[in-house]
């Protein structure tokens, strides 16, 4: 007689600092990728957690807002300067 062992579920915690991120820009797909704004020390640049590890996918001089992740990992976001969206 076997005995099944339930599968071992792993969980990760990404938190975001209030003192950083005052606004909850956070979005994520159905394959766990997690896109947020956050502050560079210049401005507000777009990050990705695909998972395992945390990239910036901006690097610019505008505001980079409101990003969006699609099931396929691809990011979209607005961008502009603080009175007007590009």
């Amino acid at each position: 007689m076997s005995t099944l062992l339930p599968a071992l579920q792993v969980s990760r915690f990404l938190h975001f600092s209030v003192s950083t991120h005052p606004v909850p820009f956070q979005k994520i797909n159905d394959n766990g990728y997690v896109v947020w704004t956050g502050d560079d020390g210049s401005d507000w640049e777009v990050f990705l957690y695909d998972g395992t590890s945390i990239t910036q996918i901006s690097n610019n001089t505008h505001l980079d807002q409101v990003p969006q992740v699609n099931i396929n990992g691809q990011v979209v976001w607005a961008g502009g300067y603080r009175y007007g969206l590009f």
